[in-house]
Order: structure tokens, then sequence, then C-alpha cells
């Protein structure tokens, strides 16, 4: 990410509260010109899928949100269902992806 936006625009470990007034950390939160951009990282456990979900169902929630974004750790590992869940309340991206996608984001 810090490739894709400068290391001026990405701060890590953010603590960002939702919708309902709960503080959440997520791990990076992006600044660029088109949209301010959440992320979370998530993976293929049960636990991870519906922190995460919460996560950023709260967030997006917010009146003037960011975009929320669940970067996936090996996209391939995810069941087909754990990635409709996760697709209702963030775009997803898988780590691995290139400069280009990351900055697709925010466009």
């Amino acid at each position: 990410m810090v490739e894709a936006f400068g290391t001026e625009n990405v701060t890590s470990d953010v603590a960002l509260s939702g919708a309902s007034t709960h503080a959440w950390t997520i791990d990076a939160l992006v600044k660029s010109e088109q949209a301010d951009i959440a992320v979370s990282v998530v993976g293929p456990t049960p636990a991870s899928i519906s922190s995460t979900y919460v996560k950023l169902d709260d967030i997006r929630r917010l009146e003037d949100a960011p975009r929320t974004v669940a970067a996936l750790a090996r996209r391939e590992t995810f069941k087909a269902d754990q990635i409709t869940i996760l697709n209702r309340t963030a775009r997803l991206i898988d780590l691995s992806a290139t400069i280009a996608e990351f900055r697709r984001l925010a466009a």
C-alpha cells in the first residue's frame, strides 16, 4: 500500500470509530484525492471473517464513511461463502495484488 499511495498517505494500526461509536483498530487508513480507504487484513478463519465483517460494516455506516476494503491473506484459501459474506461490507483485494490493483481501490 505504501508503494501504491506513498508513506505520507498510509497510516498503520489506526483507531477509527464506527457508526455505533465503537473504536475499531484497522490495519491501514489510506488518504487519497479520490477517497479515504479503511483496510482490514482478513484470514479464512471464522473468527477473522466475522470480526472483519462487523468492524467494516460499522465503519461503512458512518456519514462520509471511508471506503472499506478487506485485504485477503491468500485468497485461494477462502471458501465461496466467506467471499460472499465479506463482499457485503467491503471491496476485496488480495494482499499479493499489484500496485496498480491497489491504486484502483481509490478510483
